[in-house]
This record gives C-alpha cells, structure tokens and sequence, in this order.
C-alpha cells in the first residue's frame, strides 16, 4: 500500500530552487518505498501571510495522521530571515492532526556583527528551537554534534548512531589509495584532514526525535553508480594489494610492478568550479581561484578552467584578466541544466570547493562526489564524517599554500586521482545516493 506524504515549502528561490531539487529528488526515491512525497508550497510572497496560511488551513483538513515534511530555510519563510511565520505553519498543521516533521536545510543562524544581525540570529534560533519542539520528526543535515543551538547539552558521548557510524580515521582503502602516490605531501595532507574532522560524537542523545540523513546531489545521477572502466582497474589493483598486505596472495615480485595507469597523450587537465557565492564573499573566492591557478600552471603548464553555476559569469572578467599571461583555457558559463552540470562535473580532473566550509549540506559539493571528480576543499565548522570515506583533501581557508599544494598534488598524479575518484563513487553509493537517502527517510517514516 502507498503512503502518502506531504513536502511542505515556502517561498520559491530564483533562479535555481535547491530546495524543491531536493524534494523533487527524494519524491522519485521514496517511490521504491512505496511512499508518494507531493510538494506543496506556502505563496506567501504572492498571497501574503493571511491567505496562505489560510490556504494551509484547508488544505491541512486532508493531511490528519499524513506525514507532513516542513523544509526549513530562513529565507524560504521570510524576506529579511525573520522565519516566525513557520511556526504558525507548524501550529496549524498539528492542530489538524498531521504528523509534522521538520528537515532544517538551514541547520545554524546567519552570522553578522552588526545590530540587526544579532536580533536576526535571536529569532532564528528561538524559531528553530520552537519548531523542533513542535515537530514530531526533526531531520538535520548535518551531524547534531555540530549544531551549536539545540536546548539540551548533557556531556558528549560515543556516537552511536546505527544508520550511521562514522570512523574516527580514515579507512584503510582511503589510505591505501594515497600511499600509492608516493608522496610525502600527500600523508601531510591526510593527517591534516583527519586532525580536521575531530572525533565525532554525539552530544544530543536524548533527542530521539532528531536525526542526520545529508542532501543527496541535486542531479539526474543514477542512484546506484556502476564504476568507469578505469576505475575497476583501480579498484582491482586495490584489492589486491589489501589481499597481499593481509597475507591473502603471494607477495609482488618486486621487479615486475603494475604498470602506471596514464591519462590519453592529449589530455589537458582541468579543474573545475561549481557556482560562486555572489557579492564580497564571490570576490574573495575568485581571488582564491586564481592564486591556486596561477600556482598549478606555473608549476604543471597548460590546464584549463571550467567555471559554471549561479554567479560565475558575474566573475569571467576577473578571471580572464586574473590569467591572461599563462597557458590556461577558461571556460565559464552561468546557470546550466541539471544534464549539463553533470556532462561539466565528469570533464573535471579536480573539483575546488571554496563556498566557505563542505558539508553534507552543500548539495554543490554532493555533486562533485557523485560524479566521482576528486576535490580539494575548505574545511568548515560543519565539515563532518562521511567526508574522511570520500576522495576529499580538506585544506585551510586560512593558509592559501594548502590550497596550493593540495591541487598541485591531485593535477600532477593521475594514479591519486583516480583512486580518490573511485573512494568517491564508494562514499556516493553508501551515503549520498538518494537510494540510500531514501531508505533511512522511509525506515523513520515508517517506524512512527
């Protein structure tokens, strides 16, 4: 038997709405489950607050003991991010009876120093608390140990959530894969990373209703991803030599080693840029992009640039005028099809993620993996397991000679590059894949 269920969203985002993407993803993986999600919205930028909620009103009628899944974002529930409004959504649907749950895309309160940013951070978090305590079901995309602003705060404790236990290192394949490189800046890198990602925990434990599934890509990826014939050479030699460390098969005669895998004679390789935050924060990522770039071509020669999504055409003058004096193509195009992203994710030899710190809630950065395009990128204050399983190298946003290094590394070492991207489609089919999104999604929804 179906189970039906609702997608409740607020105001639509322009041009690209990654919410709705989201929602609309996750509907067609929750079919598998037999679980129908429909999106709804509440048009209060068009109706105003009085009759939409009204409209909700009505509608909820129908909705009594039907999931009713409320997507938070700040600015989904208010023009200036002053979200009160949602709770008079919330209110309305538990007063008809629905089973209202609450998936917060925003997980932290906007930053600011000014006066209007502390009163706008006040609100929010008073907002999310109420909302949370209003909701039967609370999904977070991103670990709870993370989050700063959830009312109860008894002394840490193991993670041990069943869904998904994070290592505290990184897997033996993800360490495999880097020795292989033979490059002692790449285990510099490595512990870098680990020393990053801190020893997860779980603060919240007596928060039953609350739980972590990350966003999926946003993209028409297949939900379970079959392996580039490269990459099963990749993984066969991985296997191997973990069988022969483990005593499994002899060990290699020491004069006959594999021969290096090698990208076709004419292969420019190119790094990638998925979108660009717009105003100052977009300034400073270009200049960031360009340092790195100048650093790799003047080390590696000829690259090529691909940079594409919400802003980046707003930057091309920058980057062109930032590049003109070295060998380095550049292409930039501005908001693409779903199908064209992929098609330019899958070009990319290294993807850069500098939109502040990757999270499992950067649908952007989801991408990448899925596409199995190895990443260098900033580490966060939400930057959290299932990363360390990933081919990720976290850098610094404070020390640009990371940034520099760590895409130097990936450019001039095609065998690193592809076991990272192999560690990628790995972590994208266990964690990231809306299959997999879809079974923790349908085991909540299921079990209340």
């Amino acid at each position: 038997m179906t189970i039906p269920s609702i997608a409740l969203l607020g105001r639509k985002d322009e041009p690209t709405d990654a919410v709705e993407e989201y929602c609309r993803y996750l509907a067609d993986a929750l079919q598998a489950h037999d679980i129908q999600l429909e999106i709804r919205r509440v048009p209060w930028e068009v109706h105003g607050w009085p009759g939409a909620l009204h409209a909700v009103r009505l509608q909820a009628t129908r909705w009594r003991d039907t999931w009713v899944l409320v997507q938070y974002t700040a600015l989904g529930w208010s023009a200036r991010g002053f979200p009160q409004k949602v709770l008079r959504a919330l209110k309305i649907l538990k007063s008809a009876g629905a089973r209202v749950g609450i998936v917060f895309h925003d997980v932290e309160p906007y930053s600011g120093t000014r006066l209007i940013d502390s009163v706008r951070r006040f609100v929010q978090v008073r907002t999310m608390r109420r909302a949370l305590a209003l909701a039967d079901l609370a999904i977070f995309t991103v670990p709870l140990y993370k989050l700063s602003w959830l009312p109860f705060r008894p002394a840490p404790v193991t993670y041990t959530d069943p869904t998904a236990p994070p290592p505290t290192k990184l897997s033996p394949r993800t360490l495999d894969l880097a020795k292989e490189s033979l490059s002692p800046a790449v285990f510099k890198l490595i512990s870098q990373h680990q020393a990053r990602l801190g020893a997860p925990v779980d603060p919240f434990p007596l928060l039953p209703r609350c739980h972590f599934i990350p966003v999926g890509p946003n993209l028409p990826i297949p939900f379970e991803l079959k392996l580039p014939p490269h990459l099963v050479e990749i993984n066969r030699r991985v296997n191997e030599r973990i069988d022969r460390a483990k005593g499994l098969l002899p060990p290699l005669d020491a004069e006959e080693p594999p021969p290096p895998l090698q990208p076709p004679a004419d292969h420019v390789r190119t790094v990638g840029v998925f979108s660009i935050t717009g105003g100052e924060a977009g300034a400073k990522e270009t200049q960031d992009i360009l340092r790195a770039m100048r650093h790799a071509s003047q080390k590696l020669g000829r690259l090529r640039l691909s940079v594409f999504g919400r802003h980046a055409e707003l930057r091309e003058a920058q980057l062109r005028v930032g590049l003109h004096d070295l060998p380095v193509e550049i292409s930039v195009e501005g908001v693409l099809s779903d199908q064209q992203v992929v098609e330019r994710l899958r070009t990319c030899d290294v993807l850069l993620f500098i939109r502040g710190g990757i999270s499992t809630r950067r649908s952007s950065a989801i991408a990448g993996i899925a596409c199995g395009v190895p990443m260098v990128a900033y580490v966060g204050s939400e930057t959290s397991w299932p990363f360390q399983d990933a081919g990720v190298i976290l850098v610094s946003p404070k020390d640009p000679e990371e940034l520099n290094d760590a895409l130097v590394l990936l450019l001039s070492d095609y065998e690193f590059r592809a076991g990272l991207a192999l560690a990628n489609y790995m972590t994208y089919n266990e964690h990231f894949s809306w299959s997999a999104i879809a079974t923790r999604f349908a085991a909540l929804l299921k079990s209340r």
